[in-house]
């Protein structure tokens, strides 16, 4: 059976194909080129017995009909080129034409344009098992940025679409009057990156900085917000190995355990487990606990066109990274939200995320280890590669 010639045009002027390019299409029984494709550049090396069809770049069902009716032709015997302008490769929807050929079980020839970095990508495909898959990336606006450029960076297609958006403390009041007495606790516990933020946004508006900790022992989640802990000039006494409130408890009373006094001030978002704390009480400590922020969900109009994706089976895997992220997001999508996300992998940040989709009805396929996005990702990839 032929392989699936996968073919770069080039600049699209007929005196700049390549020999390969001529040879590919002078063969070919089923030709499937893009419509904003000149055809004088292709029409005059193509047989005339040949079957020619053009389709639409821009629609997403087109481009799924053309994957499947190239599969078709080519389990009949029959040689199948699918031409693009330019190198022909660094397309998203060119991808995933790779990738169903591949799942389809199927030899693709692949004949770049004339682009000297095109030829690298032959070799590129096989390392990067997330190559053409499209992957909802769920996080806040401003932390998805970074996730997405790691998908680009292995060869995915992010669609952000935020689930959460973050609101200032609802007691600002409250908010104000722990941030005004600092240092009079003998610990400061940060559950997330967005806790450090609005804290020290909120000692930026008081005019202080990172000095108004004193002697406090500063405690981080995980290493996201120790990071963020960094970027404000403190680093974290205690991180937790885990990233679980669970985890952190434990590693703040081991190091506080000789201390006389134990004050503890929690800043968090409103609604957030309660482990921490009561961890915290049960052991003899004083903890206050303070709302430095909220999140919540976006206005539904900006769901339908994924909603339409996910039901049609268009997104093969959803990022969930936090419980707010899997409630709002079932939230948003609405009644079937669990039949629409039955189509496509769901990938968790960790046990606790897990847990609140499986109590929403939802089936996890994929769990990070460690618990960050480089974990999920890196789950993400061993799950495709099989």
């Amino acid at each position: 059976m032929p392989p699936i010639v996968l073919l770069g045009l080039g600049p699209a002027v007929p005196g700049m194909l390549s020999l390969d390019a001529v040879d590919r299409l002078s063969r070919a029984e089923d030709l499937f080129v893009d419509r904003n494709v000149d055809p004088s550049c292709w029409r005059g090396f193509t047989p005339a017995s040949a079957s020619v069809r053009e389709v639409d770049g821009t629609d997403l069902e087109d481009q799924e009909r053309t994957r499947q009716t190239m599969i078709a032709c080519a389990g009949q015997g029959r040689r199948v080129v699918r031409a693009r302008g330019a190198d022909g490769w660094r397309c998203p929807s060119a991808l995933r034409d790779v990738l169903a050929m591949r799942l389809a079980g199927l030899d693709i020839d692949i004949v770049p344009g004339l682009d000297d970095a095109a030829g690298s990508w032959r070799a590129w495909l096989a390392s990067h098992p997330l190559y053409g898959r499209r992957i909802l990336v769920t996080r806040m606006r401003d932390q998805a940025s970074e996730t997405a450029h790691a998908l680009i960076d292995r060869g995915a297609e992010p669609w952000v679409m935020p689930t959460i958006e973050l609101q200032p403390s609802p007691d600002p009041d409250g908010f104000r009057a722990a941030l005004e007495q600092l240092s009079s606790y003998q610990v400061v516990a940060f559950t997330s990156s967005n806790g450090v933020d609005q804290t020290f946004a909120g000692l930026g508006s008081m005019g202080k900085d990172a000095r108004a900790f004193g002697a406090c022992v500063v405690a981080a989640i995980g290493t996201a917000t120790a990071k963020a802990l960094r970027d404000h000039g403190i680093r974290a006494d205690v991180v937790a190995k885990e990233f679980r409130g669970e985890e952190l408890a434990t590693a703040i009373l081991d190091r506080i355990k000789d201390l006389p006094r134990r004050r503890v001030l929690v800043p968090r978002a409103r609604d957030a487990r309660e482990v921490l704390p009561e961890m915290l009480r049960a052991a003899g400590c004083q903890v206050d606990v303070v709302a430095a922020y909220e999140t919540v969900a976006p206005p539904p109009d900006r769901v339908g066109s994924v909603r339409d994706a996910l039901c049609r089976g268009h997104i093969d895997a959803v990022l969930l990274t936090s419980s707010s992220t899997v409630r709002n997001l079932c939230g948003l999508l609405g009644e079937g939200y669990a039949e629409a996300l039955a189509k496509t992998v769901l990938a968790s940040i960790g046990p606790i995320t897990s847990d609140t989709a499986r109590q929403l009805g939802l089936e996890v396929s994929v769990e990070a280890e460690p618990f960050t996005i480089a974990g999920i990702i890196t789950a993400l990839e061993r799950r495709f590669s099989r």
